[in-house]
């Protein structure tokens, strides 16, 4: 924020299609994070009007937010599936907002890369823009949009001004499970409702005379795996609301698309990371767990109690608990 001494941008993007059969197409527009020059955005984007072969740059437009702040406005929930031309959010920046630069890159150059993943160099104002690609399950038995019979792509973007953010957590699952039977998978289009509060949080909101409590919000990232050249990354693919002053916050349900969320694999590798929200300066990580679909399904609190603790996960380093209120799978 020129001018602003002391303050960070709010920065979001804006996806469009510059060239090719497409050239003009708005893609969409991730969540605004606040105070963040490494943003990781939640939003994914189906792109349906995509087949081998053809020519389909995409631009990254990042701009700084100054419009009304929310308390939760960097939370958004991914949505389900939205194609190119059905995305809802806006796509146009605001009128006081101010452009970062862009990047522009090749759809199939992501798609090809290791790891389905490029980054590319943000015009003008330094850093880098980092993508993710991947084919999408829906696209492989679809028609696209535009009437072009293809496999369609589902697209992921993060931005860091100085490198890209990487973690190396470990963490542990508390409660007990008997030979559990197969849970059978979601089908396309599914969703996930989910809903999870935190038990006994660590404090690490000092303040004066150490009276502040964190102020909770979760993010839950996916597993990211690309065989062919063995890289693995995680991914944030929805942000909760936080609770102020709260050691155990009491969080929103939302839901995910279930292809999203896992791939229509309910064990895939999911991890929960609990962060202290603050408006001035980076969050804090108050600790983390690793889980799956199905375990969060298996590990419901019993007879709807709320501090569940027998059955919570435990967080890395005692940092508390997560119980799992919601986990169900509504069908298409």
């Amino acid at each position: 924020k020129l001018g602003k001494l002391s303050k960070v941008s709010d920065p979001y993007a804006l996806l469009s299609v510059t060239g090719g059969p497409h050239d003009g197409a708005r893609i969409g527009r991730t969540e605004t994070l606040r105070n963040h020059l490494s943003p990781d955005w939640c939003r994914v984007f189906l792109i349906d009007c995509w087949a081998p072969g053809m020519y389909f740059p995409i631009t990254i437009s990042l701009y700084d937010d100054n419009g009304p702040k929310k308390d939760n406005d960097h939370n958004m929930a991914t949505p389900s599936g939205a194609s190119v031309q059905q995305q809802s959010a806006p796509v146009r920046p605001g009128p006081s907002d101010v452009g970062m630069g862009e990047a522009t890159f090749e759809l199939f150059d992501v798609l090809s890369s290791p790891g389905n993943e490029r980054s590319v160099e943000i015009q003008s104002y330094g850093g880098r823009i980092f993508v993710h690609a991947v084919e999408s399950l829906q696209g492989r038995s679809s028609t696209g949009s535009s009437g072009i019979s293809g496999v369609g792509s589902s697209l992921h973007a993060s931005s860091s001004i100085s490198s890209h953010p990487s973690s190396s957590l470990h963490s542990s699952q508390g409660g007990s499970m008997t030979a559990p039977l197969p849970l059978p998978p979601p089908s396309l289009g599914s969703r996930m409702r989910l809903q999870i509060r935190g038990l006994d949080m660590k404090n690490v909101e000092g303040g004066l005379l150490g009276l502040n409590r964190s102020d909770c919000y979760f993010a839950l990232e996916k597993k990211l795996i690309d065989h062919s050249s063995g890289i693995t990354r995680w991914k944030p693919i929805y942000r909760s609301n936080h609770i102020k002053d709260s050691l155990n916050p009491y969080w929103d349900a939302f839901y995910v698309d279930a292809e999203i969320l896992c791939n229509l694999d309910l064990d895939w590798p999911l991890r929960i990371v609990v962060l202290d929200h603050d408006k001035k300066s980076r969050h804090k990580e108050v600790g983390s767990v690793e889980v799956t679909p199905s375990a969060m399904i298996r590990h419901k609190s019993v007879d709807g109690n709320n501090a569940d603790r027998d059955n919570a996960f435990q967080l890395n380093n005692g940092a508390g608990r997560i119980c799992v209120l919601v986990a169900d799978i509504i069908g298409a």
